[in-house]
């Protein structure tokens, strides 16, 4: 007990040392909150209750735990003690988290089968009870805690150093908690380096990050490298002793992909491969064997003879060969981890985007085939690359997406994860055209059936271009969608920027109203498109540019006061405005340079490199280096 007491103690004040600013907010949305009961978690700044935990506690229950007493410590000035269920046995006056004593004492722990993201609040007489019996690791909890925090002090996170809390009350309620909170999406993941590379923002945002999810034995494009590399040679016949998978099966690759149509002896290699992670990672949930990233498939004779003999497309030539390696790795799993649910994941991407579907006599989207129905353990990642993000799904722009959506859902209904993008590729300092379009997009993926999403962002860099804002509005929609997008962005705007929210909201319009220019004049989408040519002068005319220099230097204007009067605020606010000046210097610096001075210029070069690196700008493009691009 001593061990954990001192544990938690390090921990808590960890976690108040790297405290964040608040703001008094009492506009924050939240959910119906239920009725008051007649007990105060908090009164006159003080508190009667502990926090319990079980004397087994996971990491992300004891994380929880700090959170709570943080917050309504920096909240109120309340200070509530941790302690384990096993030293401190009552059940009066208590706010326990996980499984504990209490918990099963009060018939707290909920029977259901609840989804991995989904947990219990629930008020038993003076007490309340955080509770979720899916997700083992207690990431459930914690959500329930940022519930408790959210209602109970209009706790909000915009950001890794921006926080929102109301310290306007030292008395806090007990609400009549007897519900369970299920997000929008189960699961939820962006693909930004700031998630990526802070574990704490990423917990806060109520995120997943695949590499440093324990849920995720393996990601992304796997089969020619994790399975069946070419480059491989450790589990080849005796025969072929020292060759690589290459040099002894050179018909089993072809473009950089397999051949899916190799047979038995590739089909056991990668099984037996897959069979060792899932020895390997015992916790694993979710394996990958997702096809590599490129556009080129075996054109070999034996993969054309069976696409023409059952009438198929590459998708189902891969669904296939997975189906085979899946019975090989599921009847070894049923008898030696009949305990471990692995889930099997591949990508409908690129050539295996359309499914292998046709209509049946009532017109209803069935298989081609039995052959190529999807393992009832196979999860479809469905990643339409080319999707135009400026519009909705629904919209005739995105028709064969949604068509095939649409088919994979007929294939597997319920198995469906989304996989899609939040940037454009070829610019990291111009806007991607998504604004406004997010929340349709959500919705029209909601709808049909899909539980896991997925936004693929910056992950190689940090970036300007409204970064925090879209962790912010997206991870919030993914988690309850009826907030809104607008309401989100409004609520963003005020809290990240303060005096100078107006200011940067014009910034933010005057970029919106270009792309939607094109939409006007000629009904033409631009930006939208991962790859899209957004980078040029005609997009970006110099009256434009200037327009939104001026914007931001209005907004620079407005923290200005607080210069001499709060210096750390406005050195907060001043930095966040210069990372969008970013994308106006590199517009200027590379279209523009005739407009300006050698003295104009170098200034602004010395900004765009010291700021860049201030804030960690590696790339100006995926695979594509700051370093020396103004010089």
């Amino acid at each position: 007990m001593k061990n954990l007491t001192k544990v938690i103690s390090l921990l808590l004040c960890a976690v108040m040392l790297f405290a964040l600013a608040a703001c008094n907010k009492n506009d924050t949305p939240t959910d119906n909150k239920p009725d008051k009961t007649a007990y105060n978690l908090v009164q006159n700044g003080v508190s009667e209750y502990k926090i319990v935990l079980s004397a087994t506690a996971t990491a992300n229950e004891l994380f929880a735990a700090n959170e709570l007493a943080n917050f309504l410590n920096l909240a109120t000035g309340a200070e509530l003690e941790i302690v384990t269920d096993e030293v401190y046995p009552s059940s009066d006056a208590i706010i326990a988290i996980g499984n504990t004593r209490q918990a099963q004492a009060a018939n707290a722990v909920s029977g259901q089968n609840l989804a991995t993201s989904s947990f219990v609040l629930k008020t038993v007489g003076n007490s309340l009870y955080v509770t979720a019996d899916k997700n083992g690791d207690g990431e459930a909890c914690l959500y329930g805690v940022y519930q408790i925090l959210q209602d109970a002090v209009n706790f909000r996170v915009y950001a890794a150093d921006e926080i929102g809390y109301d310290t306007n009350s030292d008395t806090i309620p007990l609400y009549n908690y007897d519900k369970v909170y299920k997000p929008t999406f189960d699961q939820r993941e962006l693909g930004y380096a700031s998630i990526a590379n802070d574990e704490t923002y990423k917990k806060r945002m109520r995120l997943v990050w695949h590499d440093t999810d324990v849920r995720w034995t393996l990601h992304g494009h796997t089969q020619a490298s994790h399975f069946v590399n070419p480059d491989f040679s450790d589990t080849l016949h005796p025969e072929h002793e020292g060759m690589t998978y290459g040099q002894a099966h050179p018909d089993w690759f072809d473009g950089g992909q397999l051949c899916w149509s190799a047979g038995a002896e590739m089909e056991r290699v990668a099984a037996e491969k897959l069979i060792r992670y899932i020895e390997n990672y015992p916790q694993g949930e979710y394996i990958m064997l997702g096809q590599m990233d490129n556009t080129d498939y075996c054109s070999c004779d034996r993969c054309k003879a069976k696409m023409a003999e059952l009438g198929i497309n590459p998708a189902g030539m891969q669904i296939l060969l997975l189906n085979n390696v899946i019975k090989i790795a599921e009847q070894w799993r049923a008898e030696n981890r009949p305990e471990q649910d692995v889930k099997y994941v591949t990508f409908a991407y690129n050539g295996t985007l359309q499914p292998p579907v046709k209509k049946d006599g009532n017109g209803n989207l069935v298989a081609i085939n039995d052959q190529v129905k999807p393992h009832e353990k196979l999860y479809i990642y469905f990643t339409p690359i080319e999707t135009d993000f400026a519009v909705d799904l629904s919209n005739q722009r995105n028709l064969s997406v949604m068509e095939a959506l649409n088919g994979w859902n007929a294939l597997a209904s319920g198995r469906i994860m989304v996989y899609i993008y939040d940037i454009n590729f070829h610019n990291y300092f111009i806007n991607f055209n998504n604004f406004g379009t997010v929340e349709g997009m959500y919705r029209d993926y909601l709808d049909n059936g899909v539980y896991y999403m997925y936004s693929q962002g910056p992950i190689d860099t940090c970036v300007p271009c409204f970064q925090e804002m879209r962790v912010f509005v997206e991870s919030q929609l993914m988690w309850d969608i009826g907030q809104g997008y607008d309401n989100l962005v409004n609520e963003f705007m005020q809290a990240y920027y303060r005096d100078a929210a107006p200011a940067v909201r014009k910034f933010y319009e005057l970029i919106r109203n270009r792309y939607a220019r094109y939409y006007a004049v000629d009904d033409t989408s631009l930006g939208g498109g991962i790859y899209d040519s957004i980078g040029d002068s005609d997009i970006w005319t110099e009256n434009l540019v200037n327009a939104l220099g001026d914007a931001l230097d209005d907004a620079l204007s407005a923290v200005e006061k607080y210069k001499t009067t709060d210096n750390e605020l406005y050195a907060k606010l001043h930095d966040r405005i210069m990372k969008e000046y970013l994308s106006v210097i590199f517009l200027k610096l590379s279209y523009y340079q005739a407009s300006y001075t050698s003295a104009q210029i170098a200034e602004m070069k010395a900004n765009f490199k010291y700021y860049t690196t201030y804030f960690q700008i590696t790339n100006y493009a995926e695979n594509d280096s700051l370093e020396g691009l103004f010089d």
